[in-house]
C-alpha cells in the first residue's frame, strides 16, 4: 500500500477482505499477506488515515503480488478530532444489546454505554488507528481495530456472543425445623459452649445420653443416688437441665445444702432414649445463655417432637 502521489509505503492501514471476514494492518513497509486466500474474486477495502477509502475487486488464480495506490483527503485540519458511532449486536441475530462498554483504547482512553437498542456515539476522538473494546457481563468480551479519521465520523457493527457464567457453587444446608425454632443454631454462632445436632449423637451413637458427656469437655455425671448430677471440673457445680425449654427436676445447687448427698435427686434424663434427641447443648460459666439463668451452666435438650 502506497501513497499515490509520493509512492511512500503506507503502515497502519487496514486491508479487509469483507465475505471472509479478514482484516490485516499493513507493517512498517505496506506490506500485508493474506495466506491460504481461496480462488476466486474477493471484495477488498483499504482504509488508512488522512486517505480515502478504497474499494475494489481481487482476482486470485494463484499466489501474486498485488500493488494498491490510496488518494489523500482533502482535510483543512488533519489533527481535527473524530467520531465513532454504531450498534452492538448478538451474534447471529439482529438483536441490540444493552448496557455493553465500549472502551476506545488511546492514549487517553475514552468509555460509553451502549443504548437500550445497543447503539452507540463517541466524540472528540484523537485520529488513528485504534482498538476498540466491548465487554458486558454474560457475553464473550472483544476487540475492534478500527480507523478514525480526523473530522469524520466512522460507523461500526460489533457482534458479541452470549458466553455462560460461571458463578460461585450455592452450598444447600439442612438444618432441624425444631432447633431453629427453639434459638440453636443463632446460639451456635452467639454463645459459648457445646452443641450437638442429631448427626452428631448418631456418630457418638450413646446408649444412654448420660454417654454423651464422655465426649463433651468439662463435664461428668456423677453415678449413685444423684443420676443426672452434672459437676464440673476443679469444682462443683450443678448444671440445670431443660427438657425442651422447660426446666426439670431440682435445680438446688450443692453449696446450699450439708452434702452432694443430702441434695435431693435431680430429673433422671437418662430416661429418655438418646435416639428421641434432635439436638443438645450444654453450657457452663460466662458462655450460658441469660434466657436460662441464672447459675452456672445449663444442659438444654431437644426432643424431635418437641
Amino acid at each position: 500500500m502506497v501513497d499515490t502521489e509520493t509512492q511512500v509505503p503506507l503502515s497502519a492501514a487496514i486491508v479487509g477482505v469483507l465475505e471472509l471476514g479478514i482484516r490485516v494492518i499493513t507493517d512498517a513497509s505496506g506490506r500485508v499477506e493474506f495466506p491460504n486466500l481461496p480462488r476466486g474474486r474477493h471484495r477488498l477495502t483499504v482504509e488508512a488515515v488522512g486517505y480515502v477509502r478504497m474499494e475494489g475487486d481481487l482476482d486470485v488464480p494463484d499466489d501474486r503480488a498485488f500493488l494498491l495506490t490510496l488518494d489523500r483527503t482533502t482535510l483543512t485540519d488533519p489533527k481535527a478530532p473524530g467520531r465513532l458511532m454504531g450498534r452492538v449486536l448478538e451474534g447471529g441475530r439482529e438483536f441490540g444489546v444493552a448496557d455493553v462498554e465500549i472502551t476506545v483504547l488511546t492514549s487517553t482512553p475514552r468509555s460509553t454505554l451502549s443504548g437500550p437498542q445497543g447503539r452507540f456515539n463517541l466524540t472528540g476522538l484523537e485520529p488513528g488507528l485504534v482498538d476498540v473494546r466491548f465487554e458486558r457481563l454474560g457475553y464473550a468480551p472483544r476487540t475492534a481495530t478500527v480507523i478514525v479519521q480526523p473530522g469524520k465520523t466512522v460507523e461500526i457493527a460489533a457482534s458479541m456472543s452470549a458466553r455462560p457464567i460461571e458463578l460461585d457453587p450455592i452450598t444447600v444446608v439442612v438444618r432441624s425445623r425444631a432447633l431453629e425454632q427453639n434459638g440453636f443454631y443463632m446460639r451456635s454462632r452467639a454463645s459459648w459452649g457445646s452443641k450437638l445436632t442429631r448427626a452428631d449423637l448418631d456418630e457418638i451413637d450413646p446408649i444412654y445420653i448420660s454417654d454423651v458427656f464422655r465426649h463433651l469437655p468439662g463435664v461428668r455425671v456423677e453415678a449413685g443416688r444423684v443420676l443426672g448430677r452434672i459437676t464440673g471440673f476443679g469444682e462443683t457445680c450443678q448444671l440445670r437441665i431443660f427438657l425442651d425449654g422447660l426446666p426439670m427436676g431440682s435445680s438446688i445447687v450443692p453449696s446450699a445444702v450439708d452434702s452432694v448427698e443430702a441434695a435431693p435427686p435431680m430429673w433422671d434424663f437418662d430416661s429418655i432414649p438418646p435416639d428421641f434427641l434432635e439436638g443438645m447443648e450444654v453450657y457452663q460459666g460466662l458462655g450460658m445463655p441469660t434466657q436460662f439463668g441464672p447459675g452456672c451452666g445449663v444442659v438444654l435438650l431437644w426432643t424431635r417432637g418437641g
